[in-house]
C-alpha cells in the first residue's frame, strides 16, 4: 500500500444530491418566475411580488400564503408574519413544503407511472 501525503483528509465533495438537498429548489422556482415574468409581462408583477422580491421559500409561501385568506379584519402582514414564523420555526413544515413542490412538478413518481 503507498505512503504519502493524501490530497484528502477525507473523501472529496461530492455534488449535492437534488433528490436529498432541498436547497436548490428556491434557486429553480426564482429562475423559472424570472424566465416566466419576461416572456408573460401580464403576469410579471404578480411573478415579481410573490417569487422575485422574496428572499427565499419560506418568505414566498408566507407572502403567498398570506394574502389568500386576508380581509378588511385579518390584515394580510399579520398572516404573513404567521405564516412566516410558522415556517421559520419548523423545519419539517418547509421540508413538507419542498417535497409538495417536487411532487407537484414530477407527478410520475408520486402515481408510480413511468417518467
Amino acid at each position: 500500500m503507498p505512503t504519502g501525503n493524501s490530497r484528502y483528509s477525507s473523501p472529496p465533495p461530492q455534488p449535492a444530491d437534488p433528490n436529498q438537498d432541498p436547497s436548490w429548489v428556491w434557486p429553480k422556482i426564482k429562475a423559472e418566475a424570472r424566465r416566466d415574468a419576461d416572456s408573460e409581462p401580464t403576469l410579471a408583477s404578480y411573478l415579481y411580488s410573490t417569487i422575485l422580491s422574496q428572499s427565499s421559500l419560506d418568505h414566498s409561501l408566507a407572502f403567498h400564503l398570506g394574502n389568500k385568506p386576508c380581509s378588511s379584519t385579518l390584515l394580510s402582514t399579520l398572516l404573513y408574519d404567521l405564516f412566516l414564523n410558522t415556517f421559520s420555526g419548523d423545519p419539517d413544515l418547509r421540508s413538507a413544503a419542498v417535497a409538495d413542490l417536487r411532487a407537484a412538478r414530477s407527478p410520475w413518481r408520486i402515481s408510480g407511472l413511468p417518467q
